[in-house]
């Protein structure tokens, strides 16, 4: 077993830990923190959006067998969502300082810089999905440099938002998903009228391989959707009633994720045929134009961007508790809420402009793949670190929810692991450079 962390900074409440402009957080909110409610919301809206809008396109390529795929990364997500919740309660502050207190400094160290590594390309990606249903609206903002520029736009904006507070971000996270969840449910429900079982079984499997690789390749592609269910343990210090309140907002959020999610995705490809699923830019607005007329692709594609701007806030949020978890980890100082955040908005759009493409499609595709496996990294981790830190059902749960992370790890192309691993190591670069200063002044007094 690693040896313990001892030396993590002391947060014994929230309401002390940092400030925002001047309050902290408990009193920036008003109130004690976010409840179950809000947090399932803040969960879900942190899911829902984040890629689901341009999934239905991506995974036409692989073929409507992703239906499994769906179903296999929901399984693997309610997993870890238990374990990152279970671990929560280990110690004060988040999973990630949960997970440093059980497996020691190192093993703390490595899943916090994972996660920080992750999030500028993640935000860069939830920007772009934004950017991208701007551009259906008008065409002239589709290309570039114009979309890189929009995308930034979107991430000075919620930076801006973020400033204000976890429950600022919570309540605009929550109204954006009531109307994002328009379009989904127009298509979850209304578009089954519309559903031909030929059209479904005809695109059973267009990735040219055998179906259990089409599967594995689904999987990972669905998963992408389910990033964010951390989004309340990350933030544990900011629920109210964290023991309880960070596993029901996590559950709660990932079963409503993926009752939206099934029934959409599975609905849409029954109603256009794979290969103009595959080519499509906006394929709920191609579904709901179906439906209820062209009118209805201008209005999918306003709430669309809507809900990936809900996306952004709290993605934004979890990720600055994320960098501050990095600061703890590696007991520095010096680095606020109020500085961490712009900080990120900074490097998810350098992100924007060092993955320019020709298309949006594959811009967003070079991302997505290598944030999906570095993240599956902590999650199997904090499997780990559940199942030596509870004995008994929460043991089989971690240990599960690892076996998960690292089995859909090993089937993906070397060119995803490449990605990641360029990913990992720009993380690691300022770490060591840190680690570098630390261990000079240390010494400087002895020279």
């Amino acid at each position: 077993m690693f040896s313990r962390l001892m030396a993590l900074a002391p947060q014994p409440v929230f309401a002390r830990f940092r400030h925002l402009g001047g309050q902290d957080v408990k009193a920036a909110g008003g109130t004690a923190g976010i409840g179950p409610v809000m947090g399932t919301f803040l969960v879900a809206t942190t899911m829902i959006g984040s890629g689901v809008f341009l999934l239905p396109a991506t995974l036409a390529s692989v073929g409507t067998i992703s239906l499994f795929g769906w179903l296999v990364a929901a399984a693997g997500a309610l997993l870890i969502g238990l374990t990152l919740g279970l671990l929560s309660r280990v110690s004060e502050g988040g999973f990630l300082d949960s997970l440093g207190h059980v497996l020691g400094p190192s093993a703390g160290q490595a899943a916090a810089l994972l996660y920080a590594a992750a999030y500028p390309l993640v935000n860069a990606a939830i920007a772009l999905a934004a950017a991208g249903n701007i551009g259906f609206l008008f065409p002239e903002l589709a290309v570039q440099p114009a979309s890189s520029w929009v995308s930034i736009a979107f991430l000075a904006l919620l930076v801006g938002l973020t400033h204000f507070g976890a429950r600022q971000v919570a309540r605009f996270g929550s109204l954006t998903l009531l109307f994002g969840l328009i379009p989904l449910l127009l298509v979850a429900t209304a578009g089954w009228a519309h559903f031909d079982p030929e059209t479904f079984r005809a695109g059973w499997n267009m990735s040219g391989g055998s179906a259990s690789s089409a599967l594995f390749q689904a999987t990972l592609l669905c998963f992408w959707a389910f990033l964010g269910l951390e989004t309340a343990s990350l933030i544990s210090r900011q629920m109210r009633d964290p023991q309880t309140s960070v596993l029901i907002a996590t559950v709660g959020g990932i079963i409503l994720s993926t009752i939206v999610y099934v029934a959409a995705t599975t609905a849409i490809s029954g109603m256009i045929p794979a290969a103009d699923l595959a080519r499509s830019t906006a394929p709920f607005a191609d579904a709901a134009t179906r439906i209820i007329g062209p009118i209805a692709a201008i209005l999918v594609a306003m709430v669309a961007a809507a809900k990936a701007l809900g996306t952004l806030g709290a993605s934004q949020l979890g990720g600055t508790e994320c960098w501050l978890c990095v600061q703890r980890q590696f007991r520095m100082t010096g680095v606020s809420f109020t500085v961490a955040n712009p900080i990120l908005g900074l490097l998810a759009a350098i992100v924007v402009w060092a993955t320019a493409s020709p298309t949006l499609g594959s811009q967003y595709g070079q991302i997505i793949g290598a944030v999906v496996v570095v993240t599956l990294l902590v999650y199997g981790l904090a499997g780990i670190a559940l199942a030596i830190a509870r004995p008994g059902a929460a043991r089989i749960i971690g240990l599960s929810a690892t076996a998960f992370s690292f089995g859909l790890i090993a089937t993906q192309p070397s060119e995803t692991l490449l990605l990641a691993a360029a990913c990992i190591l720009a993380g690691l670069v300022p770490a060591l450079l840190s680690i570098w200063h630390q261990k000079r002044k240390a010494a400087a007094p002895a020279a």
